[in-house]
């Protein structure tokens, strides 16, 4: 009998490694996604010899791109590093003429410590001051690279920033400037120029 124990529990210890293992596996689940392997600044156009393939962890939010042949010719619209993933977020589909440059009011208080370079999601608060009804905010573009900010900035007084933006990212970007209030989100932990 004791033996029969014996080998039940080294069947159970072994089955329970076996499980915690499958698990294990499942969460950890590696796919393939493009990396830069040099430095790339905004504005350049992407060549074969700037990416590489690699199976990486990424979370389900991230857009990564999977294939090198996609990312080829297009152009980036912000500073990639060696090393970093290159997302849908990270390049314009066709030429840098797809780029806007874009000045954003921003009100006094709502603009976070920010650097030349640095990815923001744009946010708007509509007002009764706008033509939308007043409401909670809504993120108008996720992944802006900031282009130029103010050398001295006032809290206490309104100011701009300069986004380059994709093309088709302007008329909503407009459009949430006429309807309320913008707010600019820092991305942390985002590489800056």
């Amino acid at each position: 009998i004791k033996d029969l124990r014996l080998w039940l529990g080294i069947v159970f210890v072994i089955a329970s490694v076996l499980l915690a293992q499958g698990l294990f596996a499942k969460a950890s689940v590696r796919q393939s996604a493009v990396i830069v392997t040099r430095s790339v600044p905004v504005g350049s156009a992407i060549t074969q010899n700037d990416l590489k393939l690699v199976e990486v962890l990424v979370p389900d939010s991230i857009e990564v791109i999977d294939d090198i042949d996609q990312a080829v010719g297009q152009v980036v619209i912000r500073d990639l590093f060696s090393g970093d993933l290159l997302t849908k977020n990270s390049i314009s589909e066709g030429t840098r003429s797809d780029l806007r440059l874009i000045s954003v009011p921003i009100k006094a208080g709502h603009l976070p410590a920010l650097q030349t370079g640095q990815l923001i999601d744009v946010w708007v608060t509509p007002s009764t001051d706008g033509m939308a009804l007043p409401g909670p905010a809504t993120l108008v573009i996720s992944q802006a690279t900031i282009e130029q900010i103010p050398e001295l900035v006032d809290p206490t007084l309104d100011t701009a920033v300069t986004l380059l933006i994709k093309m088709t990212s302007v008329q909503p970007l407009v459009q949430a400037m006429r309807d309320g209030v913008i707010d600019l989100v820092a991305l942390p932990g985002n590489r800056r120029s």
